[in-house]
């Protein structure tokens, strides 16, 4: 009896969706909000596999507020048990009775970072792929725990990295901060030349393995107004300025620095790929300014994937179904865009073809040492087909030595397959080059035996390859007749009857024609004197 399968058995997940994590941020602010109506789109659902860490309760709540009832969604444990095409969510707040919509408390501190910690911890394990972080409100995070500076440095240290880069993405601008979250009479002593080239450093290494940018261009700011205008106005810039010339010689594209307000005053951004900016509003009041929603907070130099809406919590517009879902969308899209690009450039590294000094087109000396290939120009392939390698000799020289000592080898270590004695060889190798008595041509298949073949072509080609043509030669020696015409074969027979006169055989020069003859006037002798000794001793 055939039973009809559960829809569950219908509908597998995708192998290639990923599972996004998204904490619920502060409940009293626009984050359940902004989650709630982002997936109502069944668009939205079908791009990843969303894992929300929050409440349950706190969503039905805002479900009855906003008056969404169309969404429903999968309670689970963990994020194997998430399901694809709904929104999945992840315990991590209990005894929920109320939320403050609009109003700051500690509730909502604590309910974002129990959110953020459990995300934490799947993350490390493995189990989700991107994480996107709703806005928080420091004060009441710090009212639960104490110490709590933002999500980049919780995740920063969550993933035992030293050193992080905050960088605001949209599709006009990039730009990353030096300094993250300091008050500005600490920026001046935080800036050294060691930190702005190590955060150069890793905007490159984003750009081109997170964005797979080939050679990006990376815009430096100044910290003082005009960049310090030659140091009247401050110094720093000749720290910054060190450190771009020290990146430079490490074959990073980064100039600077540049006055802020007249490089994107005068849309200079528009020439680069990215700006390191030196302070936290240095970057982003211009990046919000001309990226408005669609901008994203972007973690790089962690190995895990973290985005984040450009906005805060904005108490002022929580529950009134005014959110703007542009920037969480953006977030959803990059965080899912740069795995991606991860795990592809990754896959292109260990499966990267090793090619050998030669192989490049380089010599021994010049072999190159190791190095990104995703950094710098777009390079091309080492040989294409009108490409020749690179050689200490000419390949005609070359060629010409290597079939000599092909002859030597041969002549000192004869092979088995070598039954005949040298001589004979080269009696039947110059009779290709020459006429018999009574036919105009020579009957090579007559002549060629197939244990001589490759004797006979080395011959040939280790003699004559000194004066012949390369076009004769290429030809191979299967068609040396054909560049003996009938006359010249009545020519070259006068030759043998004359003993070197002056005559010019198509495609071969005089001189080499008159050695030929020379040489096959006297094999022919000396085989016809061998031929009468053994008829003389068959007698006997």
């Amino acid at each position: 009896m055939n039973r009809k399968p559960n829809k569950e058995q219908q509908a597998p997940p995708p192998i290639d969706l990923q599972r996004v994590g998204i904490t619920i941020g502060d409940i009293n602010g626009i984050g359940p909000e902004l989650v709630l109506a982002a997936f109502l789109n069944p668009k939205v659902r079908e791009l990843c596999v969303p894992i929300l860490y929050g409440s349950s309760r706190v969503l039905n709540i805002y479900r009855k507020v906003l008056r969404l009832n169309r969404l429903n969604y999968n309670i689970i444990k963990h994020p194997d048990q998430a399901k694809p095409n709904r929104l999945n969510v992840i315990e991590c707040l209990f005894n929920v009775d109320r939320v403050d919509i609009g109003h700051a408390s500690k509730v909502g501190g604590k309910a974002a970072y129990l959110a953020l910690e459990r995300a934490l911890e799947d993350a490390k394990a493995g189990s989700i792929d991107a994480l996107i972080t709703l806005p928080v409100d420091k004060a009441t995070v710090n009212a639960h725990h104490e110490g709590f500076v933002g999500h980049t440095e919780m995740l920063a240290e969550a993933f035992e990295v030293k050193d992080n880069l905050m960088m605001m993405v949209s599709d006009t601008l990039k730009v990353a901060l030096v300094t993250n979250h300091l008050p500005i009479h600490a920026v001046s002593a935080a800036i050294t030349k060691e930190k702005v080239l190590h955060k150069i450093k890793l905007m490159h290494a984003s750009l081109c393995n997170d964005f797979n940018y080939q050679r990006p261009k990376i815009a430096v700011l100044g910290l003082n107004p005009h960049a310090g205008d030659h140091g009247l106005i401050g110094t720093e810039e000749e720290i910054i300025s060190q450190a771009i010339e020290e990146a430079n010689e490490e074959g990073i594209f980064a100039i600077g620095p540049y006055p802020a307000d007249g490089f994107f005053g005068t849309l200079s951004y528009r020439n680069f790929d990215g700006v390191l900016a030196m302070y936290h509003d240095q970057g982003l009041i211009p990046f919000k300014y001309i990226s408005g929603f669609s901008g994203v907070n972007f973690t790089a130099g962690i190995p895990f994937v973290r985005t984040s809406p450009d906005h805060g919590v904005a108490y002022d517009i929580a529950g009134k179904g005014a959110a703007d879902i542009s920037s969480f969308l953006h977030s959803l899209y990059l965080a899912i865009d740069v795995f991606r690009n991860r795990a592809e450039n990754i896959e292109l590294q260990v499966n990267a073809l090793k090619l050998s000094a030669e192989e490049m087109g380089l010599s021994e000396d010049n072999k190159l040492e190791g190095g990104d290939s995703k950094k710098g120009k777009k390079q091309e392939h080492p040989r294409s087909k009108k490409q020749k390698l690179s050689t200490s000799k000419p390949p005609k020289e070359e060629k010409k030595e290597a079939k000599k000592e092909k002859v030597e080898k041969k002549a000192v270590e004869p092979t088995p397959k070598r039954k005949k004695n040298d001589e004979e060889v080269i009696r039947k190798a110059k009779e290709l080059l020459a006429v018999e008595k009574k036919e105009d041509t020579v009957d090579i298949d007559g002549i060629l035996d197939d244990d001589f073949d490759d004797d006979i072509e080395t011959y040939i080609d280790t003699t004559l390859e000194d004066d012949l043509e390369d076009s004769v030669l290429e030809q191979g020696f299967d068609e040396i007749e054909d560049e003996l015409s009938d006359e010249d074969s009545e020519e070259v027979e006068e030759v043998v009857v004359s003993e070197k006169e002056e005559v010019s055989v198509e495609g071969v020069p005089e001189e080499v024609v008159a050695e030929v003859v020379e040489e096959v006037v006297s094999v022919q002798g000396e085989a016809e004197e061998k031929s009468s000794e053994d008829t003389s001793d068959s007698q006997e």
